[in-house]
C-alpha cells in the first residue's frame, strides 16, 4: 500500500470484491527519479490520476505519443 492511501481508498476505485492481507504493509515512496518517470510515462493521468474511469481511446494514445515524445528526448 501506498503512503497515505488506505485499504478503502482502494476499494471504492474498484469494481470486484478486494481481498486484503492482514500483514499488508506500506511501501517507500518512489524516489525522486522514479517519480519523474512514473510521470513521464503516465502524462494524461490516466494510471496515477484516477483517469481509468473516463478513459478513451483518444486519450490513451495521446498518453503513448506523450510520452513516446518525453522518453526519445531523455535518451537523445
Amino acid at each position: 500500500m501506498h503512503p497515505g492511501v488506505s485499504a478503502e481508498d482502494v476499494r471504492k476505485e474498484v469494481s470486484w470484491d478486494l481481498k486484503v492481507s492482514p500483514d499488508l504493509k506500506t511501501t517507500q515512496p518512489p524516489t525522486k527519479d522514479e517519480a519523474d518517470i512514473i510521470r513521464t510515462l503516465d502524462s494524461q493521468k490516466i494510471y496515477t490520476g484516477g483517469g481509468l474511469k473516463n478513459l478513451t481511446f483518444e486519450n490513451y494514445i495521446k498518453m503513448l505519443k506523450s510520452s513516446h515524445a518525453k522518453i526519445k528526448l531523455m535518451f537523445e
